[in-house]
């Protein structure tokens, strides 16, 4: 017969969690991010997101001066 070997992993990868500081909508899921933007779906706020080393910074997105 076929023997199914389970894998097993030590050292589990850990997710975090960033949520919208407007609604409170959870806005993605991930390991690490380094700097991203991305707009809730929920209330359609631009949402400026940083996880670095397991700490999540989430902030309101202003958009950067017009430069003439």
């Amino acid at each position: 017969m076929n023997d199914v070997k389970k894998e097993t992993y030590k050292d589990p990868v850990k997710k975090v969690y960033a949520c919208c500081p407007f609604c409170s909508a959870t806005l993605l899921q991930a390991e690490c991010v380094i700097n991203g933007v991305t707009k809730c779906e929920q209330c359609h706020q631009r949402v400026r997101i940083e996880i670095e080393n397991g700490i999540v910074h989430v902030a309101p997105y202003s958009s950067p001066p017009n430069k003439k």
